[in-house]
């Protein structure tokens, strides 16, 4: 995460099944999730873990099913998403490749 999602806010976890990360920009969630469905990353929108309206720009990426290389290059193609889903990025109109991961990584 430190490595590859700098400018987002997260808390570095001890343990448990998973990392909540705040973006620093808003997306729009539908289509961050399908352009990341694209690349070999699933997510989902998350909103069942929220009473509320969940707050934007939140993702939930669990870990525990994977391993850290799985967990690693999702993260890595994830962060090529988001900054390409990034109104910031968009007005550069410059491209960022992403390398497609070996299997889609399920998060």
């Amino acid at each position: 995460m430190e490595e590859f999602m700098p400018s987002h806010r997260f808390a570095k976890p001890e343990g448990g099944f998973f990392v909540g990360v705040t973006l620093s920009d808003p997306v729009d969630p539908e289509q961050l999730r399908t352009q990341a469905r694209i690349a070999g990353v699933d997510l989902s929108d998350g909103a069942g873990f929220f009473l509320n309206a969940q707050p934007a720009p939140f993702l939930r990426l669990p870990f525990c099913s994977m391993d850290e290389d799985t967990a690693r290059c999702g993260v890595r193609t994830l962060a090529t998403v988001i900054e390409r889903s990034s109104p910031r990025d968009q007005h550069r109109g410059r491209p960022s490749p992403i390398s497609r991961p070996k299997q889609p990584v399920r998060t």
